[in-house]
């Protein structure tokens, strides 16, 4: 088998294996320089809504009562939120944009819930091979 087929076939071992082992949690393949998304910020009711880059990296906090942004450091040249569809994107992803992305919603009671959480891989293409930059190659 050529390189070129291992390469495919590499590939195709790293998608099922972390759609597997993921079970139904949100994986995206996302290529190096493109744009990452995570939707799920709705706003049906009031309340404030964190994005974080798990474990402890925070990107984003939304209100939905007047609809502030903040946006962290790390993220605000990259940052578009889409109030009506409810969508973040990250510009230009990178090696330090893999990992587990959380989104959450806090009420008017402050009570914590789960909006949404998707696992991120970059995808590099060099010389017609893919490699992940989460995880081993």
């Amino acid at each position: 088998m050529s390189a070129q087929g291992l390469g495919l076939l590499w590939f195709i071992v790293l998608l099922c294996s972390a759609r597997c082992s993921l079970g139904s949690e949100n994986v995206q393949w996302v290529l190096v320089s493109s744009d990452l998304r995570i939707c799920g910020l709705t706003c049906e009711s009031l309340g404030i809504y964190t994005l974080d880059l798990a474990p402890d990296k925070p990107i984003l906090d939304f209100a939905c009562s007047d609809k502030s942004l903040r946006i962290y450091s790390m993220y605000d040249t990259r940052i578009n939120l889409n109030v009506s569809t409810g969508c973040c994107s990250i510009a230009n992803a990178g090696k330090s944009d893999r990992g587990d992305y959380v989104l959450y919603f806090y009420g008017t009671h402050r009570k914590k819930r789960l909006a949404t959480q998707a696992s991120i891989w970059v995808i590099v293409n060099e010389k017609g091979t893919w490699e992940s930059e989460k995880g081993t190659r």
